[in-house]
């Protein structure tokens, strides 16, 4: 796992959090001021196809990810 994925992956696991992509961006981006989001992106997607991490869609509401392990709300 990349340095950027780690990150990620951290962040989205966090119990409480059930976060959009711009805002896992500048979450990240407080660690790592140059990543980019198409680097934020690309990471949550190979997440997702690993199966690590969930994209949770809301009809009219952006994608959140969430953590993979299922838990009750």
């Amino acid at each position: 796992m990349t340095k950027y994925e780690q990150a990620i992956y951290r962040l989205i696991s966090q119990p409480d959090l059930h976060m959009t992509a711009e805002q896992v961006f500048s979450e990240i981006r407080r660690e790592y001021p140059a990543i980019s989001k198409a680097t934020v992106y690309n990471n949550l997607n190979r997440l997702c196809s690993a199966g690590l991490i969930r994209r949770v869609s809301i009809e009219g509401s952006p994608e959140r990810y969430d953590r993979a392990v299922k838990h009750d709300h």
